[in-house]
């Protein structure tokens, strides 16, 4: 199942509105985003990065983090058998709610990142804007190095300290620090035995005012909202001086 397809599911969970009002403009919005899916830029352009790295077959594999567990079915569609694991129990019960009208086999767990109690090892493990929010960083990448099986891989992504980082108040987003530069990352992953392979800049300055006005408009009104497509293609444009992408994606081996 496309990505497009998966998010018009989650939709459904976004759209219990915050008026709760059944006027024929919500009735709408309903609608027109159970065809488009999810209007979120910066999620989408997440999952093109991400999409990359995740090679068919079966492996096991683990979200970290897995909200209500997008990429978790994006991983399963690969072949792969998957675990979510998440903080929050109602995320977690959307993802349940999700994977059964969807029908995909995908294991879904409440659980703390700094507290990691999985007594299984895993040969693919995705954490994608995750250890923003945790005050204790280092202590999540020492847990998932635990349960990495040797030459298993760790995709994870972050917001990146540019030379012109977002101004805005990255505590709304419920982020504890406002990204990391890419040595800085590099440096945490190898204290635990995980060697950097790759690096990908990503979210330049267009996808980055995409997502501003994108996020603006949604939360204002839903219908507002739909405006998402003509943004989102906004995204596609990469081409920027190293200095001014928002967003780090790092693949790195377990050693």
């Amino acid at each position: 199942m496309a990505f497009g397809n998966i998010l018009k599911h989650a939709v459904g969970e976004e759209i219990s509105t915050a008026d709760n009002k059944k006027t024929l403009i919500t009735k709408f919005s309903a609608y027109a985003l159970g065809l488009i899916g999810l209007p979120h830029t910066g999620l989408r352009e997440r999952e093109r990065q991400i999409r990359d790295f995740i090679k068919n077959g079966k492996v096991n594999a683990l979200d970290a983090g897995c909200g209500i567990g997008l990429y978790s079915f994006e991983i399963a569609k690969n072949g792969h058998s998957v675990t979510g694991i998440d903080l929050e129990r109602n995320k977690i019960e959307t993802a349940r709610k999700i994977s059964n009208k969807i029908g995909a086999k995908v294991n879904f767990i409440e659980g703390d990142l700094t507290n990691l109690k999985i007594n299984e090892k895993f040969d693919l493990i995705l954490c994608s804007e995750v250890i923003e929010h945790i005050i204790d960083d280092y202590r999540v990448i020492e847990n998932l190095s635990k349960i990495m099986n040797k030459n298993a891989r760790l995709i994870i992504t972050v917001p990146r300290i540019s030379e012109k980082s977002w101004k805005i108040d990255y505590k709304k987003f419920g982020h504890v620090r406002p990204g990391y530069r890419e040595e800085e990352l590099k440096t945490m992953l190898e204290k635990y035995g995980l060697k950097v392979n790759k690096i990908v800049l990503f979210d330049s300055p267009l996808a980055t005012f995409a997502f501003r006005i994108n996020e603006r408009l949604y939360n204002k009104k839903i219908l507002l909202g739909l405006l998402f497509y003509p943004l989102y293609w906004l995204t596609f444009f990469n081409y920027f001086k190293k200095g001014k992408y928002n967003g780090l994606l790092i693949e790195a081996i377990k050693q």
